[in-house]
């Protein structure tokens, strides 16, 4: 049976792990919640009146020496940080939400304890997992549409919130661009009051984003164009749970370090294009 905590769960993703741990018996009956902690008390005490955990912690660390692994679904990127950094530094295995944190020194430093801890991680966006995402990737990587020419991409964005902002939402769609085409090689980003809007250079085609509305992806190649909108988001929930526990399970994590903070060096470059006006490269963390 391996012990787990939910951190940060003054939100929507918390309850839904929680919920399908408790109503999926054969699936996930090796996963015990043992408790959750949020700033937000009356959120964490909803999460006990509502029998989806047994108690509720006064600390984010609270559950050091206490369990086998943590999910840390907090609505603040800079609170991935500080409320993991003590779990990664003792080996803690985490699944760490979107954004995996904000600042690219801050995700450096979580990777560096994590190699120095063996502490295993996965998390970010669950875009990754959208059937509609993974089908059109498969299909360009089979080379039947032949080269890319370019692309659009877009997704909701929120410029105005508690939460980071700009931040708080926009890892869903560096996500889809990460998971479709890789990083870009640099940006160059315009913002208004509720969007933004980014031409990505690639190394031999370039990609738009429309931090705006909806879940889309259109693809324009040699042999055809395709388009896409990611419906039933709710679902991904179940792909996220499921990685997490495969990697308790396994011991193994199926995404590197690399990959999980590719969207933190994406989304600052992003950040820096559009208040500064220029161009900016993208750097990965490491």
């Amino acid at each position: 049976m391996k012990k787990i905590a939910l951190i940060g769960v003054e939100n929507s993703h918390a309850p839904a792990f929680a919920k399908l741990i408790k109503n999926n018996p054969d699936k996930y009956g090796d996963i015990e919640i043992v408790g959750v902690y949020s700033y937000d008390g009356a959120a964490a005490r909803k999460m006990v009146d509502d029998g989806l955990a047994p108690m509720a912690a006064d600390t984010s660390s609270y559950f050091l020496d206490k369990v086998d692994a943590v999910i840390n679904t907090a609505r603040h990127g800079d609170n991935h940080y500080e409320y993991s950094m003590p779990y990664i530094k003792a080996g803690v295995p985490m699944f760490i939400d979107k954004p995996f944190c904000i600042m690219p020194h801050n995700a450096a430093e979580m990777i560096a304890e994590a190699e120095k801890s063996g502490a295993l991680l996965c998390g970010g966006s669950c875009l990754k997992f959208a059937p509609e995402i993974i089908a059109l990737k498969s299909e360009l990587d089979s080379g039947v549409m032949g080269k890319v020419l370019s692309a659009s991409l877009s997704a909701p964005v929120q410029m105005s919130n508690p939460y980071g902002n700009f931040y708080f939402y926009a890892g869903h769609l560096a996500q889809m661009l990460i998971t479709m085409f890789g990083l870009p090689v640099s940006v160059y980003a315009a913002a208004r009051e509720r969007t933004v809007t980014v031409l990505c250079r690639h190394a031999d085609f370039e990609t738009t984003l429309h931090f705006a509305k909806n879940y889309v992806v259109l693809v324009h190649a040699e042999n055809g164009t395709r388009y896409t909108t990611c419906e039933n988001i709710t679902d991904l929930y179940e792909p996220e749970l499921d990685e997490f526990c495969n990697m308790l399970r396994t011991g193994k994590m199926e995404e590197t370090y690399d990959a999980l903070t590719a969207p933190v060096a994406l989304l600052n470059a992003i950040y820096l294009s559009y208040s500064t006006g220029t161009e900016q490269p993208v750097k990965p963390i490491r």
